[in-house]
């Protein structure tokens, strides 16, 4: 496999050839081990645990935040220091997971930064519960609202992102896309995983059987 060759010897960390992007692109790789993993491909137990041992030296208060390459407390590295986390395996009850999910829930998405909205939303996705329906009641109606509805464009969205220099309103379209589609892209992981009930797997109460009035 091609990419643990790329990982650096010491940090094991991935940086894609820019040093300063150390959790950005450890993260979309881990993510990528680990979806394969779900289907059969082997992953190196080593290569995890470096990882994991990367992502320990730029975490925050055990966990609540992550950095890029060095311990931060920003919101888009938090997000996918804590997608990470999440895919290799972190348990829900994990109170600095759970602090972290809510204290992304507080900041809610942005409306400049769809690199942090598109990692954000899958951490809240497979959290679940009202975390989730309180951030996808506002992401969705972002999206929805921001699209552009004539021209020749549209159907796309505008470059609102710092990142969008490179990629422009292509890169813009297809994360605001992706991040609409979490539903279906991603099988919630702590609901896999027996972690959380779903309307689904939760029992509703029994209706009480009216009694019929009159006499016979």
């Amino acid at each position: 496999m091609w990419c643990p060759k790329t990982r650096e010897s010491f940090t094991a960390v991935w940086t894609g050839g820019d040093a300063s992007r150390g959790a950005r692109i450890t993260a979309d790789i881990i993510v990528r081990f680990i979806g394969k993993s779900l289907a059969g491909l082997k992953i190196l137990s080593e290569t995890v645990r470096r990882a994991s041992c990367f992502l320990d030296s730029v975490q925050v208060a055990e966990g609540a935040a992550y950095g890029d390459t060095s311990p931060q407390r920003k919101n888009s590295t938090t997000a996918v220091g804590l997608l990470s986390r999440m895919y290799m395996g972190g348990r829900r009850e994990n109170p600095a997971l759970g602090a972290a999910v809510k204290s992304l829930n507080s900041v809610g998405p942005s409306r400049n930064d769809m690199y942090y909205n598109y990692y954000a939303t899958q951490v809240v996705h497979h959290w679940g519960g009202a975390e989730w329906k309180k951030w996808n009641s506002v992401m969705r109606k972002q999206l929805v609202d921001s699209q552009l509805k004539k021209g020749h464009a549209a159907g796309s969205w505008n470059v609102a992102d710092s990142h969008g220099a490179g990629g422009g309103r292509l890169y813009m379209t297809c994360l605001c896309t992706m991040t609409l589609e979490v539903y279906y892209r991603h099988m919630p992981l702590y609901e896999q995983a027996g972690q959380i009930k779903t309307p689904m797997t939760t029992k509703t109460p029994k209706r009480s059987a009216k009694k019929s009035g009159g006499s016979r």
